[in-house]
């Protein structure tokens, strides 16, 4: 919660954001403006998209109950263990701490004494006691993580998913808004095949909230556009078993660039794509879960002014291997 919540309002507020940055909406007849203006007004509707999402999905859980203030409260613990905790949140190699006495007001006619410290208390006869030897939440993050990573398959496969979703549904954009509809297509129909491998986070991306990267095809059942993906992913979770994940990466097809809409097919203008999107779903069990999948992939108007991309919506099964506890 405390991670999306600032998600969800830059995504709501990028649009506002990039305006200026791509002219206000003034039209130029310069060469490359055309291309710079479609660019921003693809990209600020998918961060629009995504925000809204992510609000509904945040919305959704916060009406089931949930535990308030997760986040805040853990960042609670850590402060009120300082200084045994540092920066990166594991404990600090000390044997000895000293508490202060607390104030005591004298009695009226008794002698005012300067308050003493009270002695050295013994924090732990030994201290090189190993960290497991500490309750759970005093853990340092590398140990909480070490541990996720021991419970990956082979050790480095965090998740596996798979995913049955409707080939270019109806979905709002920039030219009508309107709900979006998975039994209505557009130029393609069918249904998507999609298997996913979500692997652990990299230590090399803590510094990035700790996104898991992913890979994953999408095979069209009627013969029409088919991918393939990879990506990096954020996800958070409740205690009732509520998720919440948002994906970006890149994706590549084999559809048609141009002059496809005439034989019934999407002209995507490149093969190259961006991918992004987001799942809420429901997990049981620490590791079976399902979910309500969104995606969507085209060029953002960067690498093609012929951007017409694409959605799909639908349900997928995951099994995740180190659930955190």
């Amino acid at each position: 919660m405390a991670l999306f919540l600032p998600i969800c309002r830059y995504a709501v507020s990028f649009p506002a954001f990039v305006a200026p940055a791509c002219g206000g909406g003034v039209v130029t007849t310069h060469p490359g403006a055309d291309l710079k203006h479609s660019f921003c007004k693809n990209l600020k509707v998918q961060f629009l998209s995504l925000g809204l999402f992510f609000y509904a999905g945040v919305a959704f859980a916060q009406g089931a109950q949930l535990p308030a203030d997760g986040g805040s409260q853990f960042w609670q613990l850590v402060r009120a263990q300082d200084p045994y905790f540092n920066k990166s949140g594991s404990i600090l190699p000390q044997r000895y701490t000293r508490a202060q006495a607390p104030a005591v007001r004298p009695a009226p006619g008794q002698p005012t004494y300067k308050q003493q410290p009270m002695p050295y208390m013994q924090l732990s006869q030994d201290a090189s006691q190993p960290l497991s030897q500490f309750p759970s939440h005093y853990s340092s993050a590398s140990t909480q993580a070490q541990a996720a990573n021991d419970d990956a398959l082979w050790g480095y496969i965090s998740e596996l998913r798979f995913g049955l979703l409707s080939h270019d549904v109806r979905f709002p954009s920039r030219h009508e808004f309107h709900a979006p509809n998975p039994f209505e297509n557009r130029y393609e129909s069918g249904i998507n095949l999609n298997p996913e491998v979500v692997f652990t986070s990299p230590e090399w991306l803590d510094w990035f909230w700790e996104p898991r990267p992913h890979v994953g095809v999408s095979v069209n059942t009627s013969g029409d556009t088919s991918s393939i993906y990879t990506g990096i992913g954020w996800d958070t979770a409740w205690d009732n078993g509520i998720f919440l994940d948002g994906f970006w990466g890149l994706a590549a097809h084999d559809g048609e660039k141009r002059e496809g809409n005439d034989k019934g097919k999407i002209e995507f203008g490149s093969t190259v794509l961006f991918r992004l999107g987001g799942e809420v779903g429901w997990r049981w069990d620490d590791n079976h879960g399902v979910g309500v999948l969104w995606e969507h992939m085209s060029n953002g108007g960067m690498f093609s002014s012929k951007n017409q991309g694409i959605d799909s919506l639908g349900l997928r099964y995951s099994y995740r291997f180190d659930a955190p506890n």
